[in-house]
């Protein structure tokens, strides 16, 4: 009964020492954290002498005993006549330890995520700073919370060696009461347990958190590794094309080229309805264009506008949407609504792309409203929902070409220091399994993405009894040969199909 009296006693003196240890560990855990990250960023993504210098910082913070850190530290201020507060003195001493253990932590964190997470961020057009701070830091420290839990748990137990400093944390206000009580056992089995009780409390809140980090890197890391075979997912057949809606009739074929240099008259003679072209294009061959309609004047030019045009951007495509118009050329392909009104004012015909995402009856409807001459149905559409769409405008279809994947601000040669795609071979990336996906300069300097794979429907039938009005064959680095070749397979059904291809959506829809 004499040892719990002087236990509640003791209380008070107790819970002011526990304060002084929780506050010794809570500031010194967080100089590791606010250290400990750039620190890791350093070794990992700084320069040879950056990592050395970081490396030797850890080798030396982890090598020396910290009874030996608080020495050196309260002598140094001694010697340079600073208030040695011993308080200060141990949370320098132990954040600087954990600073060296912390940084590892997140190394390691930002070691094991993928390579390609930094790379697709400076594809998107972010610098490194932005790249790091937006897309590996917060993958990093989701994946370093196990091992950042139990840096509390460390701390708490080195700060009982500040002791020697004369700190009055619950150590040394234990010892005082011990001292004049001699009731040392109990009030050590009181003081013990109550500056752990954050540190449960901390590992408890990190339990799910940890639980989740660990199910993402099950899923996450089998991804990079090369499978053996591709899934096999289920394919539902195409519906029967029993009943069609209105006339049947052959669809028109229009020509889609990148680049002048891709049109012939082997192209021209086969009898396309129309021809795109981007408006750059039109524009800086406006004398060329103008001998072509004049010599097929039952072949109409149209203008592909950009996918994307900032508000700064538009006089610029206004002047070259001009050029094009007084050369002959009567279409434009409009890829959003905001591109509306700068086709009418140059009394243009606006022909809906795909950009505008025609996926059902309602948005043809629109489309009509708007006055729109024509829309292309979306290439994820399957085939039979093609068939079942409400057309109340003529609808045209992609049916050959390499279908765009992605759209990217910023030019991914530009971003390296390499140049600009723009003044460059065109170029590739390579996923991991080897396929080459065409990277190409896009309007104001942006790069778009294609698939590695052709589309080829040349061989197929069931495209041609969907209720289209026109079939676009979207030409991207074929040469003039190539281009003709491939329209005279559309016309004919026959041809030899390239040695990669794919059906698209058409058959398989969206998984």
């Amino acid at each position: 009964m004499n040892s719990l009296t002087v236990v509640f006693n003791a209380l008070p003196a107790i819970l002011a020492g526990s304060f002084v240890t929780i506050g010794n560990v809570t500031a010194s855990l967080a100089m590791g954290l606010v250290l400990g990250v750039p620190l890791a960023v350093s070794q990992v993504y700084g320069g040879p002498w950056l990592r050395r210098l970081v490396a030797l910082y850890v080798w030396f913070f982890r090598g020396v005993p910290i009874l030996v850190l608080l020495f050196l530290c309260y002598g140094l201020f001694i010697s340079l006549g600073l208030p040695a507060d011993p308080f200060l003195i141990c949370c320098l001493v132990l954040g600087c330890t954990s600073t060296a253990y912390q940084s590892q932590i997140f190394r390691g964190a930002i070691e094991s995520l993928p390579q390609g997470q930094l790379k697709a961020a400076r594809a998107l057009g972010m610098n490194d700073f932005t790249g790091i701070r937006c897309i590996v830091l917060p993958q990093a420290l989701r994946l370093s919370i196990p091992g950042w839990a139990n840096e509390f748990s460390i701390l708490l137990k080195d700060s009982a060696i500040c002791y020697v400093l004369g700190t009055q944390d619950i150590m040394a206000r234990t010892s005082f009461v011990a001292a004049r009580t001699h009731e040392h056992l109990a009030l050590y089995a009181a003081a013990g347990p109550r500056p752990f009780l954050p540190g449960v409390v901390a590992v408890r809140l990190a339990a799910p958190l940890a639980a989740v980090s660990g199910r993402g890197r099950v899923a996450v890391e089998p991804l990079p590794r090369p499978r053996p075979q591709p899934p096999q997912g289920s394919v539902s057949p195409l519906p029967p094309l029993a009943v069609e809606k209105g006339p049947r009739r052959t669809p028109a074929f229009t020509l889609s080229f990148r680049r002048w240099e891709q049109l012939s008259r082997a192209c021209l003679d086969q009898g396309p309805a129309l021809v795109y072209l981007p408006c750059q294009e039109l524009a800086a061959h406006a004398e060329e264009l103008a001998r072509w309609t004049a010599d097929y004047p039952a072949v109409s030019f149209g203008a592909v506008l950009p996918r994307i045009v900032w508000d700064r951007e538009l006089p610029r495509l206004r002047q070259e949407l001009a050029a094009a118009r007084r050369a002959g050329v009567t279409q434009a392909l409009v890829s959003h609504i905001g591109q509306l009104p700068l086709v009418r004012s140059l009394d243009l015909t606006p022909r809906a792309d795909f950009g505008l995402g025609l996926t059902n009856g309602l948005g043809a409807e629109e489309l009509a409203r708007l006055g729109f001459a024509s829309a292309t149905a979306s290439f994820e559409l399957r085939l039979s929902q093609v068939r079942d769409l409400h057309k109340p405008l003529p609808t045209e279809l992609l049916v050959y070409g390499r279908l765009p994947l992605m759209m990217m601000e910023n030019c991914i040669l530009k971003n390296r220091g390499k140049g600009c795609l723009c003044e460059n071979e065109p170029q590739s990336l390579r996923d991991r399994k080897g396929e080459d996906f065409p990277v190409e300069s896009a309007w104001g300097c942006r790069n778009e993405l294609f698939n590695a794979k052709v589309l080829w429907l040349a061989d197929k039938d069931d495209w041609k009894r969907a209720g289209l009005t026109y079939a676009r064959l979207s030409f991207l680095r074929e040469d003039p040969e190539t281009c003709a070749a491939v329209f005279r397979a559309y016309r004919t059904g026959a041809g030899d199909p390239p040695a990669a291809f794919t059906r698209g959506l058409y058959y398989r829809g969206v998984e």
